[in-house]
């Protein structure tokens, strides 16, 4: 869809919403985000700015409904989730399912110097793994979601038993991390699943906000394993401003900063850092074109921390 087609049809669901008519005061401008959605910052007339999450044609009105009611219950639970206003099922509105949400103003965490980003990231992110599931899975469950759509321990199965059915040459690698993932851990923590200083708000000494989310409750190596596989795997590779010195510490940072609030198991951290770094080896090769994808240095990078840790060898399909 062109723009001005997403903003008339912002417009027309808005007013559909609400029984009002609505005006731009700011048109819808891109934001900075993730490679599975497009978010746009705007502002209607006598109402406050807002953000437009607008996922990829391939995905479901379920996802949407999901994201509202994980909005609700974290928040709910003092977690500075971003309230979800309205939600857009139908796909020909705007070209893919979609949600209307508060928009936080307050300057990201990643414009504070790189060691305080790293110490804020670090113990923030052990103080949400330490705060207890058990009222946020009850609160999911009265909203009507099955366990299956949250609980790392019965989903991830099925996502493994798909992805060896659909890449029978990554094998060993699935099979590796079905024997190495810490599905069935006793740990089960809040995941945000892109916790890093992007997607956190931070002013005043304080977080502000979180967003982003694709949350789900697990073991907190799942996210722990994401945010170093960031640090490590994608960031080094999509800049030129790191240097492996500078990686390693930044790595180093955030665990410090992480233990200093909550031990970090190293033996599941590597295993789910070994299906970040598969995931993201998959879309490497699916395709798509974002920035991920179009970084000459990924796959091999990808596909080398892989190895190492399992020390299994890829045979990447048509190599």
């Amino acid at each position: 869809m062109t723009n001005q087609e997403i903003n008339e049809g912002l417009l027309s669901f808005i007013h559909e919403q609400t029984g009002r008519g609505v005006i731009y005061e700011q048109e819808p401008i891109p934001l900075l985000g993730g490679i599975d959605a497009t978010t746009y910052k705007f502002k209607l007339r006598g109402m406050e700015p807002m953000v437009l999450r607008l996922l990829g044609s391939d995905r479901g009105a379920e996802e949407v409904k999901r994201l509202q009611i994980h909005s609700q219950v974290l928040i709910q639970s003092n977690i500075k989730a971003p309230k979800v206003h309205w939600v857009g099922e139908d796909k020909s509105a705007l070209g893919g399912v979609f949600a209307i949400m508060e928009f936080f103003p307050d300057p990201l965490l990643s414009e504070q110097p790189g060691d305080i980003q790293l110490k804020i990231l670090g113990k923030s992110h052990a103080e949400m793994h330490n705060l207890s599931t058990t009222q946020i899975i009850n609160e999911l469950k009265k909203q009507g979601l099955n366990e299956k759509d949250f609980m790392a321990c019965l989903f991830m199965p099925t996502i493994l038993d798909s992805a060896l059915k659909d890449h029978p040459w990554l094998s060993n690698i699935i099979n590796w991390l079905q024997n190495n993932l810490p599905i069935n851990s006793a740990h089960a923590s809040i995941n945000h699943s892109d916790y890093h200083p992007k997607n956190i708000m931070y002013a005043s000494g304080h977080i502000t906000g979180i967003i982003d989310w694709n949350f789900f409750i697990g073991d907190p190596a799942f996210d722990v394993g994401h945010t170093i596989t960031l640090i490590m795997d994608i960031v080094p590779n999509i800049s030129d401003d790191y240097t492996h010195e500078i990686v390693s510490q930044n790595n180093e940072q955030y665990r410090d900063a992480y233990q200093s609030i909550r031990s970090i198991d190293e033996k599941a951290v590597n295993a789910c850092r070994v299906c970040h770094c598969t995931g993201f080896l998959l879309h490497c090769l699916s395709g798509k074109k974002d920035i991920i994808t179009s970084s000459p240095t990924m796959l091999q990078s990808l596909k080398t921390t892989i190895e190492t840790i399992t020390k299994l060898e890829i045979a990447l399909p048509n190599s």
